[in-house]
């Protein structure tokens, strides 16, 4: 099921109206969420009613009935009941939908349809069997599967977990019932390799732990029941799965119930002649939901919307070729949806219901050839890539001021337009982690047209205390990230390092001659000079003491202890009188006058031994 943000959770229990059933087909319902009201359904013309904002009367904020269109798309009839988490499956050339939500407050249906793209229409079928959601399904072209699942409403961890296995025979319309699962599993992936069926992942039955369990069932000897395969290497819930070419394969998801943060992009294809499991190509970003919405056509995997990180829908269409091991980007839905069903009919895509955002069931059916997405890894869309020069010069130091020039390129097809957020890091490596310094922010209104590119100029301060050779990285980060078609190329890095110094105070202290002679109990004069030989400017109070040493050997005396607000630039110096006090009770002979500079309060003072100076003659006591 989906992360639910506190706001949601809220609605999910609040005082929201259930729409009555004589209302599940037709028309639409307003319920209550916080002090909003969300229009959801469909619109009294039949359109797709959550798409774009508006405002509705007296200040009510509704969803628009406004229906987008996207070049290569044509717009389907609605299914009959809007919905999002249902089951989806192609059978005898038309797309079968089951039960999912129907309710912004999270109610399942047992309603069921089947759609035919040659007519444009939906019909609807018996009920199934149970309300569920979440159930892994899969298909032979005549008999569809379904195995374990939520059961009922969802009512979060506490929502029942099915171990059933049903099929639906398409050509008679009859249910029955096989072998259920070994364990309660929801959310996991079903996939179909020639007569055998293999379950893995989802959830366990407490509703909140991933499951790396892998069952196969063979459906020539279904009296043998599910036999226990090679462990999911990456245990997830709400994945993609396919089977091709004698492999199946785990497609994204997320862990636990965290659909924001925890979304996954691994891929593993199992092979059931070697019983292993083995990584291939990652999915572009991290993405969940795409249970319903992944299918095979013509030796490629295809994956239709999904939740990207943050719990954001999205509208790309994406293409798994196994012969070079690679992902693609090849179309894009006319708006973002999570948790649809998108599968290939004939030669048609057909994505229908699903959620845009949160949990507004849809009743939207989009449809276009499978061949006019594009082919190999041409990037439909519109994609961004960042460059950045290394500001100059090459050495500086820390603290300094500087400024950089971030390239934002489109190197889609499409049009972008959306806000971004530039960032610049330090970092001593090539990649964006952790340990990189952050040295300054610009959001800014992008609109690039397929193949311009734009230029942000960043200004900002080396951090004081960084000291090292650095790479200078730019990261683009869209506000939407469904906005383009990729994000693992919107990180520039600088060709060349910046070695930043230190900040570096190194204070130096000398003295003139004194008074040649001074009676007890009376002032002696001489010059204190004070030079910063580092590479930063004194700007604060530094304090030094004054002392006596008697030639020959004997006590230092100390004589006064000043302090003074000083501002020295690097290589600069500051000369400083100095009047002091002699004790009546010195004895009279010959001393040293001395110096000491305290440096504790300077940045770095890498020579403490020319902190300390004596005068270059002896002044004489006389009594």
């Amino acid at each position: 099921m989906f992360a639910l943000s506190q706001s949601q959770k809220r609605f999910r229990f609040g005082q929201g109206r259930r729409p009555s059933p004589e209302s599940k087909g037709s028309g639409c319902s307003v319920e209550g969420l916080e002090r909003r009201l969300l229009f959801h359904g469909l619109a009294a013309d039949g359109s797709d009613a959550a798409d774009l904002g508006a405002s509705g009367p007296a200040g009510i904020n509704v969803l628009s009935t406004r229906s987008i269109q996207a070049a290569g798309w044509a717009k389907g009839a609605n299914a009959p009941q809007a919905l999002f988490e249902a089951m989806g499956a192609e059978a005898n050339g038309k797309l079968y939908v089951f039960s999912g939500f129907f309710t912004t407050t999270i109610h399942v249906t047992q309603h069921a349809e089947v759609y035919d793209p040659a007519t444009n229409r939906w019909a609807k079928l018996a009920d199934a069997p149970i309300p569920e959601s979440h159930v892994g399904t899969a298909s032979d072209g005549h008999v569809i599967y379904f195995a374990g699942g939520f059961r009922g409403d969802w009512k979060g961890q506490n929502t029942p977990i099915s171990y059933e296995f049903w099929m639906f025979n398409a050509d008679t319309a009859q249910w029955s019932q096989g072998p259920n699962l070994p364990e309660a599993r929801a959310a996991g992936a079903l996939a179909l390799d020639g007569r055998t069926l293999h379950f893995y992942g989802g959830f366990t039955a407490d509703g909140v732990n991933d499951s790396a369990d892998h069952w196969a069932l063979d459906l020539d000897n279904p009296t043998a029941g599910w036999v226990r395969k090679a462990s999911l290497p990456v245990t997830r819930n709400h994945l993609g799965y396919a089977a091709l070419n004698g492999k199946i394969y785990a497609i994204g998801g997320q862990h636990g119930q965290d659909e924001a943060d925890g979304t996954d992009a691994n891929v593993d294809a199992y092979d059931p002649a070697t019983n292993t499991w083995s990584p291939v190509a990652s999915l572009p970003n991290n993405k969940s939901h795409l249970h319903n919405s992944t299918f095979v056509y013509n030796g490629k995997i295809y994956c239709v919307g999904g939740t990207n990180p943050g719990a954001i829908a999205d509208a790309q269409v994406l293409s798994y070729d196994p012969a070079v091991d690679q992902w693609s980007v090849v179309g894009r839905l006319p708006a973002a949806r999570s948790a649809a069903v998108a599968k290939v009919v004939g030669d048609q895509l057909v994505v229908t219901t699903g959620t845009p955002t949160g949990v507004h069931p849809q009743a939207t059916t989009w449809t276009r050839p499978i061949s006019s997405l594009a082919t190999g890894s041409n990037p439909l869309g519109a994609d961004l890539t960042a460059d950045v020069d290394a500001p100059s010069p090459a050495e500086v130091i820390a603290g300094d001021k500087a400024s950089a020039i971030v390239r934002v390129h489109n190197v889609g097809q499409d049009r972008f337009k959306d806000n971004v957020a530039v960032s610049l890091l330090l970092s001593t490596d090539t990649t964006v982690d952790d340990a990189d310094v952050p040295l300054t922010d610009r959001n800014v209104r992008l609109k690039l047209n397929g193949g311009r590119d734009k230029n942000v100029r960043m200004k900002f301060n080396y951090p004081a205390q960084s000291a090292g050779a650095y790479y200078v990285l730019a990261l683009v980060t869209p506000a939407d990230m469904s906005s383009e078609v990729s994000a693992a190329n919107n990180v520039g890095v600088s060709a060349a390092t910046v070695n930043v110094a230190p900040q570096i105070i190194d204070l130096a202290g000398t003295l003139s001659e004194p008074t040649s002679e001074v009676a007890p109990g009376h002032k002696l004069s001489s010059t204190v000079t004070i030079t910063n030989a580092g590479n930063t400017k004194l700007d604060a109070p530094l304090t030094y003491t004054v002392s006596a040493v008697p030639v020959g050997g004997g006590a230092e005396m100390p004589l006064a202890t000043v302090t003074r607000p000083l501002r020295i630039s690097p290589e600069k110096a500051k000369r400083v009188k100095v009047k002091v006090l002699l004790p009546a009770e010195v004895a009279a002979g010959q001393y040293t006058l001395m110096v000491h500079l305290n440096t504790d309060n300077a940045v770095v003072d890498p020579n403490p031994a020319n902190n300390v100076a004596g005068s270059p003659a002896p002044f004489t006591v006389v009594l």
